[in-house]
């Protein structure tokens, strides 16, 4: 499965706060994977040449932009049978959405979960029951908002073995 993220860069106080969270709330996905933002989606239709190849197109269309985290929202992901609670993007949501959108309008174009629209975050934790997740989202409250830092690259990755290998790391605006 190949993956392209988006690591916020934000300060040390915040990252240290998300991440903590991140391990009591959902610790098999913060032990696999820092706090990001998902542009595409564990896809298998395309050869990882050909995503870095795209991806280095696209990334040198943009440039680095600043990015602001003001909201938690939660959300039932039926098809996996799970509840999320999202950390969400109001400043720079756009051009996530933007980078999200450039990624599935070609060879993707098939994977892209149409009955789920896109929305900019990342997220704190994952629970198979509401009632877990509502906890989370009172614990959530903390937390002082909005957290601000800055987008200034996208990172192909692979999740092989259970494992998420970086693949390539690229600067926007080439």
């Amino acid at each position: 499965m190949l993956y392209v993220l988006c690591y916020p860069k934000l300060s040390r106080a915040d990252s240290e706060w998300i991440e903590a969270f991140r391990r009591i709330h959902e610790p098999g996905r913060a032990e696999l994977v820092r706090a990001h933002v998902t542009l595409v989606f564990g896809v298998c239709s395309i050869e990882i040449g050909a995503l870095t190849s795209l991806a280095t197109e696209i990334a040198s269309r943009e440039t680095a932009f600043d990015v602001a985290f003001d909201h938690v929202d939660s959300h039932e992901d039926r098809a996996r049978a799970v509840y999320k609670l999202l950390l969400v993007a109001c400043e720079g949501g756009e051009q996530l959405a933007r980078l999200h959108r450039q990624f599935y309008s070609g060879p993707l174009r098939p994977e892209l979960w149409a009955d789920v629209p896109f929305q900019a975050h990342m997220t704190l934790a994952t629970a198979s029951s509401l009632d877990s997740i509502l906890d989370a989202r009172q614990q959530a409250q903390n937390l002082l908002l909005p957290i601000r830092g800055t987008i200034d690259a996208i990172d192909v990755a692979a999740i092989v073995d259970g494992k998420l290998s970086d693949v390539l790391r690229i600067q926007l605006g080439g």
